[in-house]
């Protein structure tokens, strides 16, 4: 890290000859390359930090706070307080090195300034509906421009219960958009939901981690939706898809997020 780190350095205060700023730059790809394979998801630790991480570490994310700065251990202890998270990755070589961190608020709406998350002493965690990802840092120059890939790919997070009752409506929702706002030559956009309709199925439910697997939940996060066929109402439904594109549900009762997106499939089609 340090070595490619020194031949960005030089590279950009060199006053020499284009072949020595040609040669660093071809050593600093050669280091990307070596250190693209040392710093793979394989070798990373995503870890919370808390105010009980080590006094070491914590330090170092006060020092290598590039975005807001931390003026001093209260303002520190305030960002790891209630409604806040941070989250870091270690390399396990160096397990006492942050290499990159994202400071995370929980909230009940979009903040319009970032002092109200700074600096609120008493911030409402009942119920948040809103993650702020206000400050991301990496703390290692040497890592720049790498693919770091394992925050998009740890899903762990989606089994937590305790954060699956905030997230869970969200996804629900973009579920039900794509099923049934989202479409391609006023069918839907959704191959497997579009075969269904025109044989005239209705969506009966979503289902909720139905699809654990590392496909599932790359592809859905793993939800899954059940469609129904009601002989007395197949006939109907393809009609009304067919020549009008509207996309039946049935009464199971409608759960929130699908009822949400049938009514602006509605309102869309009387406007």
């Amino acid at each position: 890290m340090h070595d490619r780190s020194y031949s960005f350095t030089v590279i950009s205060k060199t006053t020499r000859s284009i072949d020595t700023c040609l040669r660093y730059s071809a050593l600093g790809d050669s280091l990307k390359n070596r250190l693209q394979e040392w710093f793979g998801m394989g070798f990373l630790d995503l870890e919370r930090i808390t105010w009980h991480t080590p006094a070491s570490i914590l330090e170092k994310i006060i020092s290598y706070e590039a975005v807001h700065a931390i003026g001093s251990w209260d303002g520190l202890k305030q960002r790891l307080g209630p409604g806040r998270l941070c989250y870091c990755f270690f390399h396990r070589g160096i397990p006492q090195e942050p290499l990159t961190f994202v400071q995370v608020a929980l909230v009940n709406e979009v903040s319009t300034r970032i002092q109200n998350i700074l600096t609120d002493p008493h911030p409402d965690t009942k119920d948040p509906t809103v993650a702020i990802f206000y400050s991301i840092t990496s703390s290692q120059r040497g890592l720049g421009s790498l693919d770091v890939k394992m925050i998009s790919e740890d899903t762990r997070w989606l089994d937590d219960p305790d954060l699956s009752r905030h997230y869970q409506p969200i996804i629900e929702r973009l579920c039900s958009q794509y099923l049934i706002l989202e479409s391609k030559r006023s069918f839907a956009l959704d191959p497997v939901g579009n075969f269904h309709l025109r044989n005239g199925a209705a969506i009966h439910q979503l289902n909720w981690r139905a699809d654990t697997s590392d496909k599932g939940t790359k592809q859905s996060f793993g939800m899954m939706v059940n469609y129904i066929y009601n002989l007395d109402d197949v006939e109907a439904n393809n009609q009304q898809y067919l020549l009008d594109g509207i996309i039946a549900v049935s009464n199971n009762p409608v759960q929130p997020a699908l009822e949400w997106a049938f009514s602006k499939m509605r309102k869309r089609h009387t406007d």
